[in-house]
């Protein structure tokens, strides 16, 4: 048997097993599927049938379906030995690029780090922040310009649509119940295998499943909701099962909320996720896996998932860091009580209202009815 550490060896999606009978001194070329590139492979001898000692040895090969191997034989007694006929089980695989991100195998390096010598090294931190405050087409995040539509496209002002958030003076954006943001470039956005989300949010009520981040490609890659007002993590792990915590701990509606949820290894090598509202959290851990993102051909949505479970409320800022962050440094006890009664921009309510805006006569209507609503 031989033993490998998880993510020290990538095995990738192409595996294949074998056994092989009467290997003796010569060389030995197996025929294997075809990979994608000459594929790598680990071998054990199963028997000892030579009276002389002898140990495996490995061919390098250029093709992309032929693994080489044959016995050695010592010959330090500078005779002829007898020669061995040994059974040997090999398995056979393309891994592809393997680049270390918090000692995890993958073949590229996530958002905010660069590649240096099969290490990804951290640039970035945070790797993107959005604060949506004003009345735009395309909102630009803070850290690298990534793009993210306000709506289902880049064009709703003057115009607004279902799908289009309002932005309101000093609360950031107001999701309507039918509305989200989208990332027209998705693969800009590529999470670590340790990562944490922050925001700051006022939702309208703590009895819905609502959706504030998602991540899919057909499966669920990353999902952060509100579940009936408790903030949830959902996660697709290296082995493909899907791993969730529903937090203890709820929202307050009709009021500012700080969340997070966050994703790493703990040092026994478990995944673990936590996720905390306000100055309280709970954690999960399972066994020993970890979180990879896919990155091509992904969808990324906020405030709805696949266009579903829509966010209805305010979101007022939106953070993601590629490394386990200690979310509780970004709010403190009084903060957090100033910020709740006011708002995250100690802003109140009712500016919203007397702020004047220049915008058409029919957003201004528009703007009117939305601010009597809420003031």
């Amino acid at each position: 048997w031989i033993v490998i550490d998880k993510a020290v060896c990538n095995l990738g999606p192409e595996v294949e097993f074998g056994t092989i009978h009467s290997v003796n001194h010569e060389r030995k070329d197996i025929t294997t599927s075809t990979f994608a590139g000459p594929p790598t492979f680990v071998a054990t001898m199963n028997t000892v049938s030579g009276s002389d000692g002898s140990y495996l040895r490995g061919y390098q090969s250029s093709l992309n379906n032929q693994i080489s191997m044959g016995i050695e034989e010592p010959d330090f007694f500078g005779e002829e030995l007898a020669h061995s006929y040994e059974t040997i089980s090999w398995i056979a695989f393309y891994s592809g690029l393997c680049l270390k991100v918090y000692n995890l195998c993958q073949s590229y390096c996530p958002t905010g780090f660069s590649e240096n010598l099969n290490e990804c090294i951290k640039q970035l931190n945070p790797v993107l922040h959005l604060s949506p405050h004003e009345i735009q087409d395309v909102v630009e995040d803070n850290i690298q310009g990534i793009q993210v539509y306000t709506g289902e496209d880049s064009s709703f002002y003057p115009n607004y649509k279902p799908t289009d958030p309002w932005a309101a003076y000093k609360r950031g954006y107001y999701f309507t119940g039918s509305s989200y943001m989208k990332f027209p470039f998705p693969d800009r956005l590529t999470l670590a295998p340790y990562f944490t989300l922050t925001a700051w949010i006022n939702p309208d009520s703590d009895s819905n499943y609502e959706v504030l981040f998602s991540k899919t490609n057909g499966n669920t890659i990353v999902e952060y909701s509100l579940n009936s007002g408790s903030p949830c993590l959902k996660v697709l792990l290296e082995n493909s099962q899907s791993f969730e915590l529903v937090s203890s701990n709820s929202i307050m509606p009709k009021t500012w909320n700080f969340v997070y949820a966050k994703a790493y290894r703990d040092p026994s090598n478990n995944f673990k996720v936590e996720v905390g509202t306000n100055l309280s959290f709970d954690s999960k851990s399972t066994g020993d896996s970890w979180f990879v993102d896919p990155k091509l051909n992904c969808d990324i949505t906020i405030g709805s998932e696949a266009y579903q479970n829509y966010y209805k409320g305010f979101l007022y800022e939106m953070k993601i860091y590629n490394e386990k962050f200690d979310a509780a440094t970004l709010v403190t006890s009084t903060c957090f009580e100033d910020c709740q009664a006011k708002g995250p921009s100690s802003t109140l309510l009712g500016e919203l209202c007397s702020t004047s805006l220049s915008i058409n006569l029919v957003s201004q209507l528009r703007i009117l009815i939305f601010c009597l609503l809420l003031c």
